[in-house]
């Protein structure tokens, strides 16, 4: 029960989410975005054509974001043999 006329975030047990720093929707926004970003490129192995299709935007927009976001692109390549006979 509440102590008080108001019922407060600790009388409904969420007092550990209050204490976390309010986050403006521009942030969780850009939060969102980046995570969406490095998610494409790792499920793709770094594959910019197969990540932009996955994230529905173009090549040069992908390129636009990276850099708004500080991001580098590192192309991973799959693992290849190399086969030499001696």
């Amino acid at each position: 029960m509440s102590e008080g006329r108001q019922i407060t975030a600790r009388d409904l047990e969420l007092g550990e989410y209050v204490e976390v720093a309010p986050v403006s929707l521009a942030q969780a926004r850009e939060a969102a975005e980046r995570q969406a970003i490095e998610l494409a490129l790792l499920r793709h192995r770094g594959r910019l054509g197969d990540a932009v299709h996955e994230l529905g935007i173009s090549r040069v927009t992908l390129y636009r974001l990276l850099s708004a976001h500080g991001m580098r692109h590192i192309e991973v390549d799959a693992p290849t043999e190399h086969a030499t006979r001696g």
